[in-house]
C-alpha cells in the first residue's frame, strides 16, 4: 500500500521536500524506511525513490529539490519533473486557467506512471501553499483532477497559510480561492499558519518552544529552512509517519484513518497540528508535562474529532501511553477539550533529537483557528470585492467576480459549520 506525494508550487516543493527527508532519516522499528513513500531499487545501492511528482511553473524550486536529495543522500526522485519558465504571476487565475490547462495532461501522465509502480495506491498527499499562483491556482486545478480520476482514494491536502501582513496583494484572494476549491474536492486538509509556525519557531529559540521544535541561532529570524523543518516535524510525528492503533494489533492506513479521524463530516475538512516533545521521556513525570504541554496548545471546544499520537522507543512509548485511557483519550485533556471521536496511535522508532521525536502530537478538526483565519480571509476579499480591487488582474485570465462571490459563500457556509459546533 503506496502514498503518492505532489510537491506543488515553491513553498510546496520545498515543504514536501523537508517531510520526505525527514520520512527517509527515520526508519521504522524493523529498520526499514516507509515504504508508503518510497520505492527501494534491488541490491543496487542507489538510494529509494520517491514516490512523488514535482510540479513548478519556475525550475529553480525543484532543482533545488534534486540538489539537497542528491547532498542528503537518503532518497531520491524521479527522473520525471514538470516545470516551467515564467511562474504562475502570484495569481490564482494564471495558474489556475492558464499554466494549469497547459500542464494537466502531463502531470496526470507523471501521477500515472508513478502509480504504476504501486501495488496499490492507498492515499494521496497534496502539499502546496495558498498565496501565490502555483501552489494556489495549478494546485487547485491538480487536486480537481486527482479527485476525477482517483475518485475513491484518499486525498489529503496540506495548505500552507500566508501570513496576514504579506506583501503579495492577491494573496487573500488567492488563499480564498484555493481552500473553498479545497473544501469541495479533498478528504481532509492539514491546514498550516505561516504565522503560528514563525512565532513557534522565534518561542523555541528563546527557549521556551511551544511545539517541541528545538532551534538554534538568532532568535530574531527563522529561516525557510527552520519552518520548513518545524512543519515536517510535525507532518512526519503527527500524521505521515507509520503508527499502530493502540488498541487493535493492526498498522495504521495513514490517510484512510486519518481522513476518518479527523474528517468524519464532510462539511468541516480543516484539521491543526500541535505536538509536544519528550527530552526525557523516561519517567511518567516527565510526560506529565509532555501532554500537559500539548493541552495547553491545543484549542478548547466541546467536542472535536481528533488523532493523537504518542511516539517513541517502546520503552517510552509506554510511558506515556500509561497515563492515557485509550477508551477516551479526551482524558488527557479534561473538560477542557474533549475530543469526542479521538483515535489514538501508538508509534516507534522516536528518539529525543530524532527524525521522529518521542512525545504526543495532537492533529484536531476544530474551529479554532481555522474559523478565525478563513472568517478573516472571507472578510477582507468582500472588502476588496466591494470596490473592484485587484480584480482586473484575475478577470484578465477569465476568473470573474461571480467566482469570488462564489468561494466567499463557499467559505462563510464553512465558517457557520464550524461556528455551529
Amino acid at each position: 500500500m503506496s502514498i503518492l506525494t505532489l510537491q506543488v508550487g515553491q513553498c510546496g516543493n520545498q515543504v514536501g521536500h523537508a517531510l520526505l527527508a525527514r520520512l527517509a532519516s527515520s526508519p521504522d522499528d524493523d529498520g526499514c524506511l516507509p515504504d508508503e513513500y518510497f520505492r527501494t531499487l534491488a541490491a543496487n545501492g542507489k538510494p529509494p525513490v520517491a514516490r512523488s511528482v514535482l510540479v513548478d511553473m519556475e525550475p529553480k524550486a525543484v532543482q533545488n529539490c534534486r540538489n539537497k536529495a542528491r547532498q542528503e543522500g537518503t532518497f531520491s526522485y524521479r527522473k520525471g519533473t514538470l516545470t516551467k519558465q515564467e511562474g504562475s504571476a502570484n495569481n490564482w487565475a494564471f495558474g489556475y486557467h492558464v499554466q494549469a490547462v497547459c500542464c494537466e495532461e502531463q502531470i496526470m501522465k507523471d501521477v500515472q506512471s508513478e502509480v504504476e509502480h504501486m501495488d496499490a495506491l492507498m492515499g494521496i498527499h497534496v502539499v502546496h501553499a495558498v498565496a501565490g499562483g502555483t501552489g494556489s491556482g495549478v494546485g487547485s486545478r491538480v487536486l480537481e483532477a486527482l479527485r476525477d480520476t482517483f475518485p475513491s482514494t484518499s486525498l489529503v491536502a496540506m495548505s500552507v497559510l500566508p501570513i496576514e501582513t504579506g506583501e503579495i496583494a492577491t494573496q487573500h484572494y488567492n488563499s480564498l480561492l484555493t481552500l473553498a476549491h479545497v473544501q469541495q474536492v479533498a478528504d481532509a486538509c492539514v491546514a498550516l499558519d505561516n504565522t503560528t509556525v514563525m512565532q513557534d519557531c522565534r518561542r523555541a529559540k528563546l527557549g521556551s518552544p511551544q511545539r517541541g521544535v528545538l532551534m538554534t541561532g538568532d532568535a530574531e529570524t527563522v529561516s525557510f529552512d527552520e519552518v520548513n523543518g518545524a512543519i515536517s516535524l510535525l507532518g512526519v510525528n503527527g500524521y505521515l509517519g507509520g503508527a499502530a492503533f493502540s488498541e487493535a494489533p493492526r498498522r495504521v492506513r495513514l490517510l484512510d484513518d486519518f481522513v476518518r479521524a479527523v474528517a468524519p463530516v464532510p462539511c468541516r475538512k480543516f484539521a491543526s497540528l500541535f505536538g509536544a516533545t519528550a527530552t526525557t521521556a523516561d519517567s511518567l513525570g516527565s510526560w506529565n508535562a509532555v501532554l500537559q504541554n500539548l493541552s495547553r496548545q491545543s484549542p478548547s471546544c466541546a467536542a472535536c474529532p481528533s488523532l493523537l499520537t504518542i511516539r517513541g522507543p517502546l520503552e517510552k512509548r509506554k510511558a506515556g501511553l500509561s497515563k492515557v485511557d485509550h477508551a477516551d483519550p479526551s482524558s488527557l485533556f479534561g473538560d477542557r477539550c474533549k475530543l469526542a471521536t479521538g483515535k489514538l496511535y501508538a508509534a516507534g522508532a522516536g528518539s529525543a533529537s530524532g527524525p521522529r521525536s518521542s512525545g504526543a502530537f495532537l492533529a484536531v478538526n476544530s474551529k479554532h483557528p481555522v474559523a478565525g483565519k478563513l472568517s478573516f480571509v472571507a472578510s477582507r476579499v468582500a472588502e476588496m470585492l466591494s470596490c473592484d480591487a485587484y480584480l482586473h488582474h484575475f478577470q484578465r485570465y477569465g476568473l470573474e467576480k461571480d467566482d469570488c462571490e462564489a468561494a466567499l459563500t463557499i467559505a462563510h457556509q464553512v465558517v457557520k459549520d464550524y461556528n455551529a459546533t
